[in-house]
C-alpha cells in the first residue's frame, strides 16, 4: 500500500510539472500570436486590408497544412519588402503563395522554410531578383526556388533557370519580367 501511495504521488508530481509546461507554452504561443498580428496590422494598412490578410493566410494555412503565426510572420516581413519595391498585392499572394507551397511539397521543417522566406523577403525589398540570387540564397534549401518563382512571375518554369530573370514593376504595381 505505501508504495501504490509513492507511486501515485511521483505520477502528480510529474503531471504537475507536465501541467506547468503546457502552461508556459500556451504563454509563448499566446505572446507569439500577439507579436505577429500586430506586424500583420502595420503592414496591411487598412482593417479591411488587415481582414482581407488574415483571411488569405488562414485559407493558406489550411491548404497547405501551414502553421499560422509562422505563416503570418513571414507575410509580414514578405508583403513590407515587396511594397516597398512597388509590387502589386495580387503579385505579391502569387509569389508567396508559390514559395509557400513549394515549402510544403518538399516537407521542409520551420526552420529551412522561414530561412527561404526570410532569403526570399531579403531579395525582394531590393525591387529586382535575378536567378543566380534565388540559386545562392534559397536553393540550397528550396531546390525549386528558381522555378516557383519564374511560374509566380509568369516566366516559364522549364527555361527559368537558363534565364537571367528579374522582376520589376510598372506605374500600377504589376510586376513585369525583363530579360
Amino acid at each position: 500500500m505505501q508504495m501504490q501511495i509513492l507511486t501515485f504521488a511521483a505520477a502528480l508530481g510529474a503531471g504537475g510539472l507536465g501541467l506547468s509546461n503546457l502552461v508556459s507554452r500556451f504563454i509563448d504561443v499566446a505572446r507569439e500570436t500577439n507579436r505577429v498580428t500586430t506586424a500583420l496590422k502595420n503592414v496591411s494598412g487598412t482593417m479591411s486590408q488587415y481582414a482581407d490578410n488574415q483571411k488569405y493566410l488562414l485559407d493558406l494555412a489550411k491548404k497547405y497544412g501551414l502553421e499560422i503565426n509562422a505563416l503570418t510572420a513571414n507575410y509580414a516581413k514578405f508583403t513590407a519588402a515587396a511594397s516597398i519595391s512597388g509590387m502589386s498585392m495580387i503579385d505579391q499572394r502569387k509569389v508567396f503563395e508559390s514559395v509557400s507551397r513549394a515549402c510544403t511539397a518538399f516537407g521542409m521543417s520551420a526552420d529551412d522554410s522561414n530561412g527561404v522566406m526570410l532569403a526570399l523577403s531579403q531579395m525582394m525589398s531590393k525591387g529586382k531578383i535575378s536567378s543566380e540570387e534565388l540559386r545562392l540564397q534559397m536553393g540550397e534549401r528550396l531546390p525549386v526556388a528558381l522555378q516557383a518563382m519564374a511560374k509566380a512571375a509568369g516566366v516559364d518554369p522549364a527555361t527559368g533557370a537558363q534565364l537571367y530573370w528579374v522582376y520589376d514593376t510598372d506605374d500600377e504595381g504589376n510586376m513585369i519580367n525583363e530579360r
